[in-house]
């Protein structure tokens, strides 16, 4: 029960960007005015690529926070803010009704959400490390990634349902508010089962806080470690990106297949990876980060192009499904690892810091943007299987920072103080 009370919060996070990556072209034409059908999706992506500029800011302030006065607080305050950002998003009025500060509110909620995720999600993995017995790290985890898929689930059957019973008309208007509804009525739940959480034993045995000024410092003394770190990241945030949250409009505007089928296969995708995350977490406790996220890198590297330039040479919902499954196979591989691989690597006192703000570091330059740069890419090339170069350019940032992080047997400068501390 704890880890599903721990990981409720991510849950949110992740419907809400799933839902926006399933309604982007609504929302483009909700709330930004209408040049072209082109100019207004890139300016939802660019909004919602906004969101991850925050990132880093929400890593360094509230992860400072976290490593300073606890996890189990840190958990409250990024709920807290990711449910206003949810809020913002499901009831801001059309661009038609109040003009430009429809895209102002809706920016806005992008960046409260993108400063909350900063932290959360470094805070959900480091909770989980140490909760974890020696030795399940990877599993436990992976169960954090669960937790993303569960929302992806959810969002897909609720896209699949309002899809099918409502006109394409009725879901611009109103129907894609709906699932953010939806989401803002969850948030009392989760707030119920986040406060029940204690603080974890690993951080109470710390005889010592530090302050921020001394976080600051460890962390700029470690910034080589969070830059590679940030490399190491880059495989799974642009594979989540691309495969997630890009899939729904890859296969209405590219594709040209319906969204009932687009959704299907983000649903069947989800399942499949809620599945994978568990097996795969465990996989790496037994058989070592290193071996994993090398082996699941270069899957991304070799067939990630050849794989969509397969499936857009003949388009159809049976290829997709094949092409989503292997492809989420090598993202689930290579996160499965990264996720406790990037725990291990960091330092015990600012653990919380360093993680969040190599993630969102990473999330900010590569991941947030990729919906945005694989519809510029598609454009500038007229190769519809283009999204696969970024998936691969992703795959070997993750595999030089593989080696650079692990090279001669390095197991991290956060590894024994865990075990010290337990």
């Amino acid at each position: 029960m704890a880890v599903l009370r721990i990981t409720s919060g991510h849950f949110l996070e992740m419907f809400d960007f799933i839902l926006f990556g399933f309604y982007a072209t609504s929302i483009s034409r909700a709330f930004f005015p209408s040049y072209s059908e082109y100019a207004q999706l890139m300016l939802t992506f660019m909004t919602f690529g906004a969101g991850f500029l925050m990132r880093p800011v929400g890593a360094i302030v509230l992860g400072a926070y976290v490593d300073r006065v606890g996890r189990r607080k840190g958990l409250l305050i990024t709920l807290g803010m990711m449910a206003l950002g949810t809020v913002l998003i499901a009831f801001t009025p059309n661009y038609a009704t109040i003009g430009a500060l429809a895209p102002c509110l809706v920016l806005i909620g992008r960046l409260v959400q993108g400063l909350s995720a900063g932290a959360e999600l470094g805070n959900v993995a480091v909770y989980l490390t140490e909760i974890a017995p020696p030795g399940r790290e990877g599993f436990y985890v992976s169960w954090q990634a669960v937790g993303q898929q569960v929302g992806i689930i959810l969002a897909a059957i609720i896209g699949y349902v309002i899809n099918a019973i409502l006109s394409a008309q009725q879901i611009d208007d109103w129907g894609w508010r709906v699932p953010f509804v939806i989401g803002s009525m969850i948030v009392p739940l989760l707030f119920v089962l986040r406060r029940s959480l204690v603080e974890t034993d690993v951080f109470l045995a710390r005889k010592r806080r530090p302050t921020n000024a001394e976080i600051f410092r460890s962390v700029a003394r470690n910034f080589q470690v969070v830059i590679a770190g940030m490399l190491l990241v880059t495989g799974t945030s642009v594979s989540f990106y691309l495969l997630s949250i890009y899939t729904p409009t890859f296969g209405k505007t590219v594709l040209h297949l319906s969204i009932l089928d687009s959704l299907m296969v983000s649903l069947l995708s989800a399942i499949f990876n809620a599945v994978m995350f568990p097996v795969m977490g465990a996989l790496s406790d037994r058989i070592g980060r290193k071996r994993l996220l090398l082996t699941f890198s270069a899957l991304m590297i070799l067939t990630a192009y050849p794989v969509l330039h397969w499936l857009v040479s003949a388009p159809s919902f049976p290829r997709m499904l094949i092409v989503l499954l292997w492809l989420n196979f090598a993202y689930c591989g290579y996160t499965a690892g990264m996720y406790a691989g990037l725990t291990e690597v960091m330092p015990l006192e600012v653990r919380t810091t360093a993680w969040s703000l190599a993630f969102s570091l990473s999330v900010a330059t590569f991941g947030g943007f990729t919906p945005a740069i694989v519809t510029w890419l598609i454009a500038a090339t007229g190769d519809r299987g283009a999204p696969g170069i970024w998936m691969g350019v992703g795959g070997l940032c993750g595999m030089l920072a593989t080696l650079y992080l692990y090279r001669r047997g390095r197991k991290g400068v956060g590894a024994d103080s865990l075990r010290a501390a337990r």
